[in-house]
């Protein structure tokens, strides 16, 4: 039985009573990559961003009151390079320093500006709380943990660390206390060819009441706008002005 299945049915045994849908909403928001990420923090691999043109995407939930955030379920293949992944242990980062905790969507901080950039899932409101449990397979079918696969936190410009493959979430999610938008995945890439996300991809939540949620497809980032889309448009915008004068 698949993650979600199995929440879907502890929820129903749960409560007796059931609410409507309440409404989520996904959306892969751009995060700007500080230039410093590249120069300050420490030098061991990857406490450092390496170096080449890096774009950061967040994975950002909406969520009602009253919801429970069930677990999420993401694949997703970089076209150049892989995925970043940081190294660096600080006093509030607890995980050994060559394999970052993949559930730990730290922000930067000016001593270590790339940890703030490291590509992971996390739990709604709480950045520590959920563990890894499955993996997504290119079939949209969920795999045991044991096929899971992330970033090693070593070859962050490397092919090999193309892929992330991941199913996570909590064994007792708990009712969120008010209306938010919380970062559920974070995505770093080499480029500006944005990574596919695959089949299956979703997230689901739990009813505050009991009810089930159904499982939301996570969408597809965004094409990053080329630069010189932007100087065309400006180019047009000032010729506009030129034939009204």
């Amino acid at each position: 039985m698949s993650f979600f299945k199995s929440l879907s049915a502890v929820a129903v045994l749960a409560a007796a009573t059931s609410a409507a849908n309440a409404a989520i909403t996904l959306n892969w928001v751009a995060i700007p990559v500080p230039a410093d990420a590249q120069t300050v923090g420490n030098s061991t691999i990857n406490g450092r961003l390496p170096a080449g043109s890096w774009n950061s995407y967040e994975l950002r939930a909406t969520i009602t009151e009253g919801d429970r955030f069930g677990g999420g379920a993401l694949r997703a293949s970089a076209v150049t390079g892989g995925f970043y992944r940081h190294t660096i242990v600080d006093p509030d980062e607890i995980a050994p320093a060559i394999n970052f905790d993949l559930t730990r969507l730290l922000p930067g901080v000016a001593s270590n500006p790339a940890r703030g950039l490291s590509t992971g899932v996390a739990y709604p409101g709480n950045p520590t709380g959920t563990s890894i449990l499955g993996a997504l397979r290119a079939d949209g079918t969920q795999g045991p943990s044991s096929e899971a696969v992330s970033p090693n936190g070593v070859d962050g410009t490397s092919a090999a660390d193309n892929l992330v493959s991941l199913v996570w979430g909590n064994a007792a999610p708990a009712v969120q206390p008010g209306d938010g938008t919380f970062a559920l995945a974070r995505l770093t890439f080499l480029g500006n060819d944005v990574p596919a996300i695959g089949q299956g991809s979703v997230v689901n939540r739990i009813l505050g009441t009991g009810g089930v949620g159904s499982p939301t497809p996570i969408p597809a980032i965004p094409p990053i706008p080329e630069p010189t889309m932007g100087f065309a448009l400006a180019g047009l915008g000032l010729l506009g002005l030129r034939r009204r004068k």
